[in-house]
């Protein structure tokens, strides 16, 4: 590690846990955005999910979709989410160059994912929906005595959105529909303090305390698409997810303060801007026959939005400042499904992340 003023480690030590949350996922960026939102689209790895419109979960994946549903629909699922989140230790250690021992553990916490849709037909062309899912989340829990506690140690995000939504059929071959989102975040984040460090160098890990960041804020945002029926057998859907302005208003407590610090690190107000990212998604759907169809999706995300995590404190420290330098990711989907007369459907998929960091 480089050397660093002991005032920038007392802050890092802070802010980093927000990073590492959403980076121990999956270890990627994708890992912190959820598209477990569809028991139906697991399938087909959500390949065609903007332009299949099958059931009540096309709310979310695509509000259009919503006119080819007759009557009132609703679907209801969750998803068990079991990550899994390694770390080697291969020679860390402290600014003064004190090794730092553990590797902490499997840090990924399973989590259970739920959603809840409806969609109601009100007229020939005009549809009415409602969604409720997770869209981002996850948490990770290493280790309290790991090489890497200075950043995190548990780091849990969990959001909640609500999604009323419209569709409306112009004509056969052409459906609109536009969605509004109230997305609620809540944040917990905890990791260990060098305060040996911060009063002597000579000191480094000898003297550990705690923070505990905690915050939440409720953002909006819009979502827009559309339905192309290209014929009976072939539809292309576009869908786009407006990103999200957060605001992440808590407070900072620190505990096991060495009596000398305890006049700095007092607990305090927080507050930090977090930008969630926007989604394009295009999709194709082709029926062969009434048994055989395929699917293929392609998917955007705007993480370049989230480029640094800082956090501002109301007792007279620095901000917290963690550079990200995230850029957006692709998701690339192919799928198909077979439904033999008077039988199940038999669904497969395959599906490819490609998120530079």
């Amino acid at each position: 590690m480089k050397d660093t003023p002991p005032h920038t480690t007392r802050n890092l030590a802070i802010v980093c846990g927000l990073a590492t949350s959403i980076l121990s996922a999956q270890g990627m960026a994708a890992g912190f955005a959820l598209i477990e939102q569809s028991v139906s689209g697991m399938g087909t790895a959500y390949a065609g999910a903007s332009a299949l419109g099958e059931d009540a979960t096309t709310v979310y994946f695509n509000p259009a979709g919503m006119t080819r549903l007759e009557g009132t629909q609703t679907s209801a699922g969750f998803h068990v989410i079991i990550p899994q989140a390694e770390f080697d230790n291969e020679g860390s250690s402290t600014a003064t160059g004190v090794a730092l021992t553990g590797n902490g553990g499997d840090a990924g916490e399973t989590g259970v994912v739920p959603n809840l849709y409806v969609s109601h037909q009100y007229s020939e062309q005009l549809f009415f929906g409602l969604g409720i899912n997770v869209p981002f989340g996850l948490s990770t829990h290493y280790d309290s005595d790991w090489a890497g506690r200075y950043h995190a140690i548990k780091s849990e995000v969990e959001t909640i959105n609500i999604n009323p939504s419209f569709a409306y059929k112009l004509n056969d071959w052409l459906s609109l529909g536009a969605g509004v989102n109230a997305q609620y975040v809540d944040a917990k984040l905890t990791n260990a303090v060098d305060f040996g460090l911060i009063m002597n160098p000579a000191l480094s890990t000898t003297a550990d305390g705690r923070s505990k960041v905690q915050g939440d804020d409720w953002a909006y945002g819009y979502n827009l698409g559309l339905l192309l029926n290209l014929g009976e057998r072939t539809r292309i859907g576009a869908h786009y997810r407006s990103k999200l302005d957060y605001t992440v208003k808590g407070e900072v407590d620190f505990s096991n303060v060495p009596v000398q610090l305890q006049g700095t690190f007092t607990d305090a107000n927080a507050r930090s801007s977090v930008d969630l990212p926007w989604t394009l998604s295009l999709s194709l759907v082709h029926q062969f026959n009434t048994e055989w169809a395929v699917m293929a999706d392609f998917t955007r995300t705007g993480w370049n939005d989230l480029q640094e995590l800082r956090f501002e404190f109301d007792n007279g420290l620095d901000d917290g400042v963690t550079t990200l330098n995230w850029s957006n990711s692709n998701r690339y989907a192919l799928g198909a499904s077979y439904t033999p007369p008077g039988q199940w459907t038999f669904r497969a998929g395959v599906a490819l992340d490609e998120t530079p960091i």
